[in-house]
Order: structure tokens, then sequence, then C-alpha cells
């Protein structure tokens, strides 16, 4: 009906308008041997619906042999042109963006204005995410365990009200985002420092029969006047953050890994240098189930080294998923392990 209603209100081109809506339900039973929390039990992980518009300037669809799409960006729709199957290639044209988790706080995750010239040049405006980490970047849905890497949740700048430029060259062979943020995390009311965060991304996207080889480094770098984060607390200083991530998969067989290095100047104190990475393998059964294990270890630039080993087996398709993991941080007794039992499906 909502499409219909446009088509019938808008101009052409506005009459194209092609809208789609994304949802993530995830419930989450997670157990500690010996709780530090006293929360053993279900949660819901995620209740997201998103809303994606598009309004094309050119609705020919063009043709690509292989569904490579910008991380974030929706998996592309099969078509078929002249007698020939293939995906369709991004469209010039600009719309918006809007995803909402109905159990987190704030509710609002992603409100974006989008305005794409071609695959080559795309520029996002509102409340997005920062450009730095591939782990971050990935839907949950996408991820190989139920939880990102400590170095990612600590160091990653998150989601920004900011502007970003982004697109790719060819089938994935260059990929690129350039963002100017505020650098306050999810205030949505301005920039209530004078401060700016500034991140680059770049990445390749190899492909063939059998295999796949992603890589990329990222940079980002903020001046923090009054920066209240929940890895730094109250912060004030220079931030520099630096990561590189790569991934192959060849056949059944997975094996990734990223890392990410911070320099923290505070205006008074010592500078702090955090560094932490993962290392991931994995083997698929077949299409549906696998089974990843990962090394991730966090040294947060003071005295604290945190290190632990994830061991994760699920089952799943395009719509639903159940992953099982058995968290082991080391050098902790048993009664520190923990068990996470992930119930997901989405839909797009």
């Amino acid at each position: 009906m909502f499409p219909l209603l446009m088509a019938l209100v808008l101009p052409a081109p506005f009459d194209r308008a092609i809208v789609r809506f994304e949802g993530l339900l995830a419930t989450l039973f997670d157990y500690q041997f010996e709780p530090e929390t006293g929360r053993n039990g279900f949660s819901m992980g995620d209740a997201r619906i998103a809303a994606r518009v598009d309004f094309p300037f050119n609705p020919t669809p063009i043709l690509r042999p292989h569904p490579a799409a910008l991380p974030g960006e929706p998996k592309p729709t099969p078509v078929e042109l002249d007698g020939e199957h293939g995906y369709r290639e991004p469209q010039s044209g600009f719309g918006f963006y809007l995803q909402g988790n109905f159990i987190a706080a704030p509710a609002l995750l992603d409100l974006a204005l989008i305005w794409r010239a071609n695959q080559y040049l795309i520029v996002d405006a509102g409340l997005v995410k920062v450009p730095f980490s591939e782990e971050f970047i990935l839907p949950a849905q996408n991820l190989d365990f139920t939880d990102r890497s400590q170095a990612v949740v600590a160091l990653a700048p998150d989601r920004q009200v900011g502007a970003r430029v982004r697109g790719q060259v060819g089938r994935g062979a260059l990929q690129y985002w350039l963002g100017l943020f505020n650098g306050n995390r999810y205030n949505a009311q301005g920039n209530d420092d004078n401060g700016f965060l500034v991140a680059a991304r770049a990445a390749t996207d190899q492909r063939a029969a059998g295999w796949r080889i992603h890589a990329g480094a990222n940079v980002a770098a903020a001046d923090d006047p009054a920066l209240v984060d929940p890895f730094l607390g109250e912060f004030s200083g220079n931030r520099l953050l630096l990561g590189a991530d790569a991934r192959i998969e060849w056949g059944p067989w997975l094996l990734a890994s990223e890392a990410i290095w911070g320099r923290l100047t505070p205006e008074t104190g010592a500078v702090r240098s955090p560094f932490g990475y993962h290392v991931s393998a994995g083997y698929n059964f077949t299409d549906a189930a696998a089974i990843k294990a990962r090394w991730d270890s966090f040294d947060d630039g003071l005295s604290t080294v945190k290190e632990r080993v994830i061991v994760g087996l699920g089952d799943g398709v395009d719509f639903y998923s159940v992953w099982l993991d058995y968290v082991i941080p080391i050098d902790a007794s048993v009664d520190a392990h923990r068990v996470l039992l992930t119930l997901q499906a989405n839909w797009e």
C-alpha cells in the first residue's frame, strides 16, 4: 500500500520509488557458571526494523556477475536482462534509511539521507556508522560470533552524526569510505564540544570460483575537548586509531583476523596505547552449518590484558540462524566461562 500511494502522489522519477523493509529479531541465552552480575537467563538481543526508500534516476537494471556489496548495503536482488542472469548494479538517485531497535536506549540506530551518483560515489548524511573496523560495519546477522571482539567494542567509534562519502570501483576491487563526524556518539542535538572525528577506510574484495579474499585498513582521528565514552570514561585530549583486517574463504574453510591500535593523548596525564586483535578460523559442514573458533586479546593500555577463546557452532540460512558460543577467559577459573545461545531471525 505504501509504495502504491507514493506512486500515485509523486511525479516521475519519484513514482519509481523502491521501498524495502528489513528486520532482525534475536533472543539470547547467557549463562555464566558463577555470574558476576547475577543476570543468567534469557534476554532480547535485538528487535530491529529498518526501512530503506530509494528514488532511482535510471530504473534500467545493469548486470554484474556476483552479489558483492558494500558492508551495510542490502543484498542485491537477482535479475535477468536480455536473457542473462546477474545482480542489479547500484542505481543513481537518492533515498533514506531508517533503523530502530525497540529494546535499546536510544532506540534510534540509523537515520540517513543518501545520494547516489553511481557505484563510485555515494554520500550519506545523518546518524550512521563510522567507517572503522570491518567487524563493526557488518550487520549483526553477518557476524562470525554472537559478540564482536573486545577491541572493536572498546575502540571502534560507533555510530555518529555526520557525513560520509563511499563507493567501490569494479566488482569490489576497491572500496572506500571517508567521513567527518561530531565525535560525540549518539548525541543528536549537535556537536557538544566543537571537536570533530575524521575517519577513512579502504578495502578490497576479490572473488573467484570457490574462494574469496577481503582485506581492509582504516584510520580515525579526533580532538575531544569533553568526550564521555563507555571505554574511555570522561576524556579530554586527542585520539588516533589505526586498524587492519583480512579474511580468506577457500571452499569450506575460513581464516580471518583484525587488529586495532590506539594512541590516547589526554590534556593531562599519561599517554595510553590500547591494542587488541583477534584471529578466527572456521569450517562449514554445509552451506548452513559451521564451526568456528577465535582467539581474542585486548590490552587497555594501562595494566590490564584480557584474553579469551571462543568456540562457536551454528546452523542457519538467509532468514534464520541458531548459534552457540562457549567463551573461555584465559587466566580465569571455570566459574568465569560463559555459554551464549542465540536464536535469530532476519528478513529483507
